[in-house]
This record gives structure tokens, sequence and C-alpha cells, in this order.
């Protein structure tokens, strides 16, 4: 095979969402000889793994979908066009959960021989895309060759009666940048002035599923008696500002850091006491596994799913129960707050990027080979 499999993924942006960060750990960890990762992305502007990509010998082509019923016809025009110019694409790998079957349907038609739904999440990630969800699982499933999932509760969002049909490709991390180390710790804790401060943290996009207004709630309870206490946010996204001036009416604006995106999650996480994750709804949650992986108590949402659960420092608890309780959660955190050697446990437990990276190449491969055979 002189030259790599060449496979498009098909992604909203490559900024630093659970999805996008997958990707590149994938994509940094395969054999490049043989697979070659490019990108076909729905925005006009620069994502934050842009530069990486290109460093990395990947293309990025852009589209924009207006996410609207009546945007569908040019929407499909332009992916007619890039499949058309762009025969050495066999395999089409769609992470778009609200409109994959769309997207592959289209795929079809330009007859791309493999096309894959990835799914990614239990619901969509707006009102206004909840009617294409539906004309796409409705419409796009028989368009779809395989199907891919992060969680049982994915594939039935998704698929519906097909989603036995579709195979668990488990969020994978590279467990060993994310283990535990003292050294980054101290380090951080020092250039950020968090020495002597039980450190709350969160790693999630600033929009509605994230929940930051209530984990803002948990935090204001939380420090009423507690005034050691630090939040610490990272992400960005279109609540930041929504969310810095609820901190900032509610007076805590000395007490929550908001870093943005960053590039060195991992050594973050390392600073951090507890982390506190209360999304609304998650596919996986895959920064929950980075954060167990670094041996931190877990307080996350039950909306989560069960597979999320590597070790026995998560604990699930209701949104329901209210901010007082989740409160009292990392209160009880505090008093028994232990660290624990845990990237093991979550090796065993299969989600390492190296052996993920080399099943997902051979994936690949034997589609190859099938059409060359074939």
């Amino acid at each position: 095979m002189p030259n790599p499999v060449k496979i498009l993924h098909i992604v909203g942006k490559m900024d630093q969402g659970g999805i996008e960060c997958l990707l590149m750990n994938l994509y940094r960890d395969i054999d490049k000889n043989k697979v070659q990762f490019d990108f076909l992305v729905h925005s006009k502007d620069t994502g934050f793994f842009d530069d990486e990509i290109e460093a990395l010998g990947g293309k990025i082509f852009n589209v924009i979908s207006p996410f609207s019923i009546k945007g569908l016809f040019l929407y499909r025009k332009q992916l007619s066009k890039i499949f058309q110019s762009h025969k050495e694409y066999n395999i089409v790998h769609s992470h778009m959960n609200t409109f994959s079957g769309i997207i592959l349907k289209q795929a079809q038609n330009c007859n791309v021989k493999y096309r894959i739904a990835h799914s990614h999440t239990t619901i969509a990630a707006s009102k206004l895309k909840t009617p294409l969800w539906k004309l796409s699982r409705l419409f796009g499933q028989k368009s779809i060759t395989h199907r891919f999932t992060c969680s049982k509760d994915a594939a039935f969002w998704s698929f519906g009666k097909y989603a036995d049909q579709a195979k668990l490709f488990k969020n994978a991390i590279d467990t060993d940048k994310y283990r535990f180390r003292p050294e980054y710790r101290q380090r951080y804790r020092d250039k950020l002035n968090l020495n002597n401060k039980f450190i709350i943290g969160h790693v999630g996009r600033f929009n509605e599923i994230k929940n930051h207004s209530f984990l803002i709630d948990v935090f204001s309870k939380y420090s009423l008696n507690n005034n050691h206490a630090m939040l610490l946010l990272i992400g960005d996204g279109p609540l930041m500002s929504e969310i810095q001036t609820k901190v900032k009416n509610m007076g805590l604006e000395k007490s929550v850091l908001f870093l943005g995106n960053r590039n060195d999650v991992d050594k973050l996480l390392n600073v951090m006491d507890v982390f506190v994750f209360p999304s609304i709804n998650e596919g996986l949650g895959i920064v929950a596994v980075e954060a167990q992986t670094s041996g931190l108590p877990c307080i996350v949402s039950s909306a989560l799913p069960t597979e999320v659960q590597l070790s026995n420092q998560l604990e699930f608890v209701h949104l329901e129960n209210g901010a007082d309780n989740w409160a009292n959660h990392i209160n009880k955190l505090q008093l028994n707050n232990l660290r624990k050697e845990a990237h093991h446990v979550v090796i065993e437990k299969g989600y390492d990027i190296k052996s993920n990276a080399k099943r997902l190449t051979q994936f690949y491969l034997n589609c190859y080979q099938t059409k060359v055979n074939g």
C-alpha cells in the first residue's frame, strides 16, 4: 500500500471540545504511514487545533451550514462539491451527532463507499437542531454503513432501532499524560497563586449543556463556610460572558478563575482537589475520564452514562438534589481528601489511546482491503 488511507472526519469546528480532543488524541498516535486524517468543519473561523492538524499533514475543508431545514439544499450542495472533487475519500467518518444521517446520505449519493456515523451525545445541542436530528434519524439511517458510539445511551439516541448494530468505541486518552504529578501541582499552584487553597475544578465549553450557572450556585453555597475555596473554570464558549456577569453579581469574582481554552489541561488537573461536572447531558464526558486518570475525586451529574465511572473516585449526584446537596458532597470530599493513583485503572478499563488508535487503524485498513479486493 504505497499511500496512507485517507479518512475524512466531519465535525463542527476543531476547538477544544470532547469530540475534537478525542480525534486529536487519535490523530497524534496513529501510524500516519498507514492512515491520514483530514477534516471537514462547519465554520470559516480558525479552530484551536487547525495549526497542529496542518503540521501533522492534515487538510481542513470549510463549509457553512445554517443548521435548518430551509438551508438543507445549499448545505447538501456544498457537501456534494467536496465529495465529488475528492474521490480519495472512500471513508467518511461523521461526528455530527444531530444530522450525520443527512451528511452520509449525501456521501452515498456521491458514491463514498464507507460511511461511518459516530454518536457522542444523547441530546440535540439546541432546540433549533432537534427537527434536523429527527429528519436525519428518519431518512438517513440506511445511508450509514457503520455505526460507532461512546455509550449505550448515545447509540440509542442516534440510531434508535439500529442501536444494537453500533460498535462501542471508547473515548480514549493518553493515560500517561494525565496521570498525577506532584511537581506540576506545586508549580502551577505557585504560578496561579493558589497555595493553601481548596480548588474545585471544571473543564468544558460554556454552553447550556455544561450547566455552568448551576455550578456557580454550588460554589456559592460551598464557599459560604469555606472561604479558602477557589473555582477553576477551563474553557470558552457563547455563555462565558453571561457566567462572568453572574459571578460578579454574586460577589465571587475573587474566588473564580476563568482560564479560557488551554493546551495544558493535563497539568491544570494536578492543581485541583475535586472535579465537579454538573452537565445536563453527555454522551460520555471524556474530561471525567481525564480527571479520574489524574486521581481526582469527581462529582458528576447522574445524567452522565454509567460507563464514565472507571474508578471509585467518581460519584454520581442528581441535579434535582439542588446546589446545597452538591455543596455538601464537596464538603465531605474535602474532609476525606485523598488523591489516589488511578491511571492504571483507566488503562485496564480500555481507555488508553494507544490500543484504541491501533484498533481504529485496523478498522480503516480492513475497509480499504475490502474495497481493493472487492
